[in-house]
């Protein structure tokens, strides 16, 4: 009984770290999409100017803290597997380095072209 309940402690922390990088990539949009250049600007040099500053100040953060909080945890994640020999990862936790690459790849191809 004490063994189910550890895995399901693990399975609940691998689901809640899923769920945290799920919010934090809807933050970064939020951040980054009212600084896509529209349609007719794309091609203009010089529009949109400051965009790329308010990026810094706002998604930035975002994702280098979200960066941060999944070195931390598959930092965890390797200590545990020494010390219990246990890896406590699920295959789900998978899902996190792919939802950040296609949320930087939607962003990253709506900015303009230089």
């Amino acid at each position: 009984m004490q063994q189910l309940s550890k895995i399901i402690a693990s399975d609940r922390a691998n689901l809640s770290i899923v769920l945290a990088n799920v919010v934090g990539t809807a933050i970064y949009l939020w951040f980054s999409v009212p600084l896509w250049a529209p349609a007719e600007l794309a091609n203009e040099p010089g529009a949109g100017v400051g965009d790329p500053i308010i990026w810094g100040f706002t998604a930035l953060p975002t994702l280098a803290f979200f960066v941060l909080l999944n070195f931390v945890w598959l930092l965890w994640a390797g200590t545990m597997f020494f010390v219990r020999r246990r890896w406590p990862v699920k295959i789900i936790y998978l899902a996190v380095p792919v939802l950040w690459v296609v949320t930087l790849f939607v962003d990253f191809s709506h900015h303009w072209a230089m």
